[in-house]
């Protein structure tokens, strides 16, 4: 800390109380700076968790952000598209996805040959195992 104007001293060793101060003595100012010390020690602590806790939790605000624009994509692909038989309606879908970045099945299927072998709709077998799993959805 720095030196007390009344005592010409740089350290707290020589410090003499002033009117006003918060120090009654030198012994109280040296147990007032370790305290000082101590919250400060804490708040850096407590700043180093807060951001471990952002850099966890940017990944998820991503996959938000991913998810409401998938959602508000398939929430307005035209209506008659339900009239489609299965496997065109979800060549068309893939498409839809592909071509506003949000999803490319077949580059997941490519990364991913244990989902190709099985199968499973890429896009499905993403939302409902690879997110959890951390599998990337794009290249």
């Amino acid at each position: 800390m720095g030196a007390n104007p009344n005592s010409g001293d740089a350290g707290s060793a020589g410090r003499q109380a002033s009117p006003g101060s918060i120090c009654d003595s030198a012994d109280h100012c040296t147990d007032l700076e370790v305290a000082l010390a101590e919250r400060f020690r804490e708040i850096a602590y407590l700043t180093l968790l807060l951001r471990q806790q952002e850099q966890r939790d940017e990944p998820r605000s991503d996959e938000i952000v991913w998810l409401t624009e998938l959602a508000v994509a398939l929430l307005r692909m035209p209506g008659w598209w339900a009239l489609l038989p299965g496997p065109w309606r979800g060549r068309r879908i893939r498409e839809l996805l592909r071509d506003k970045g949000l999803f490319d099945a077949d580059d997941y299927l490519e990364r991913n040959p244990d989902v190709a072998a099985t199968g499973a709709d890429p896009l499905r077998h993403y939302l409902q195992h690879g997110m959890r799993e951390g599998r990337s959805r794009s290249a």
